[in-house]
C-alpha cells in the first residue's frame, strides 16, 4: 500500500475541489428527486393501490434496504387532498408513550383527564375520514421491530370505525426481518390478519447501485465521472447493494480522494486507502 505525504494546508475546501453543489452523500439536505429500483418501484405502486382500497401492510428487510427511501417516495407520492400520512420515525417508545407521539403527529391534544389518549386519538382519525374533505389517515411506524405487543394491539384498534364496519386509517409497519418473524408468531396472529401483506425489500444488485450513485451524484450537483466504473464496481461487490454501507464507502473514498488531491475515485483509490484494507 503507497503512502503519501501532502501538503493539506493549501487545499481549497472540499465542496470547491470537486465543483458540486452539495455533498453527494450527504444527510444534510432533501435529494429533490427520490430514486428506488425498479423493482422497489412495482411495490410502491402496490402500496398505494393497497391504501386506496384502506388496506394495511408491512414492509420489512435488512438495514440499508431501502425502507426509508421507500417510506419518503411514497409520501410525497400521495394526494394530500385524499391522505393524511403520519409518520413515527422510532417505535421504541413505552405504549404510553407511542401513543402520545402519535397524539402529538396528529395534532390531537394530549393533555387533559377523563377520555383516555388512545380514544381521542381514535376520534380524530374517524373525523378526519368522516368530515366535509375526509382524508384517509395513513399511520406509518418506523423500527416497527420494537414495538410492544400492547402497542401493536392499539394500533391496530385505530384501523377500524367504532360506529361503522368500515377502515378509518390505513397501517404501514416498516422494520428489519425481526419484524416479518414476530408476526409469525401464535399471539400475533390476529395483528397480522389484519395486514394484507408483509412485503420484503432487497438490497441492490450492482447495476441499481451503480444508478443509485449516479442519482446521489445528479442530485448533489457532481459531475458524473466522480467515480471511475471499475471503483463502482468494487463499491457494489464490497457493500453487496447496502444503502448505507454505499453511502458510507463513497464518502469515505471523496474524503481519501480529496486528501490525495484526485478529482475522480479509482480502483487505485480504494485499494491504497488504509480504512478500505482493514475495513475488508
Amino acid at each position: 500500500m503507497r503512502q503519501l505525504s501532502i501538503d493539506t494546508s493549501a487545499q481549497l475546501p472540499i465542496n470547491d475541489f470537486f465543483g458540486w453543489k452539495h455533498h453527494p452523500f450527504a444527510d444534510t439536505y432533501q435529494q429533490h428527486k427520490l430514486w428506488v429500483p425498479s423493482r422497489d418501484s412495482k411495490q410502491l405502486a402496490t402500496i398505494k393501490r393497497l391504501l386506496h382500497t384502506g388496506k394495511s401492510m408491512a414492509l420489512c428487510g435488512p438495514s440499508g434496504a431501502g425502507k426509508t427511501t421507500l417510506l419518503h417516495a411514497l409520501i410525497a407520492d400521495l394526494d394530500k387532498n385524499s391522505y393524511r400520512p403520519v409518520l413515527v420515525p422510532y417505535a421504541g417508545h413505552p405504549r404510553n408513550g407511542l401513543t402520545r407521539i402519535l397524539a402529538q403527529a396528529l395534532g390531537v391534544e394530549t393533555k387533559g383527564r377523563g377520555v383516555p389518549l388512545i380514544t381521542r386519538v381514535q376520534q380524530y382519525l374517524e373525523d378526519l375520514i368522516n368530515g366535509a374533505n375526509p382524508r384517509h389517515p395513513v399511520i406509518i411506524i418506523d423500527d416497527a421491530q420494537l414495538l410492544e405487543n400492547e402497542s401493536l394491539w392499539d394500533l391496530s384498534s385505530l384501523l377500524f370505525q367504532t360506529s361503522k364496519q368500515t377502515v378509518a386509517a390505513s397501517l404501514i409497519l416498516v422494520g428489519d426481518d425481526t419484524l416479518a418473524k414476530r408476526l409469525e408468531l401464535y399471539t400475533l396472529v390476529p395483528i397480522r390478519t389484519r395486514l394484507t401483506t408483509v412485503m420484503k425489500l432487497q438490497p441492490m444488485d450492482e447495476q441499481e447501485t451503480r444508478i443509485f450513485i449516479e442519482k446521489r451524484l445528479e442530485n448533489g450537483g457532481a459531475t458524473q465521472d466522480l467515480f471511475a466504473k471499475e471503483a463502482i464496481e468494487i463499491i457494489a461487490a464490497y457493500t453487496g447493494g447496502n444503502r448505507r454501507n454505499i453511502m458510507n464507502i463513497a464518502t469515505m473514498a471523496l474524503e481519501e480522494a480529496y486528501y490525495r488531491q484526485e478529482k475522480t475515485i479509482t480502483a487505485e483509490t480504494l485499494y491504497d486507502a488504509e480504512w478500505f484494507n482493514e475495513s475488508g
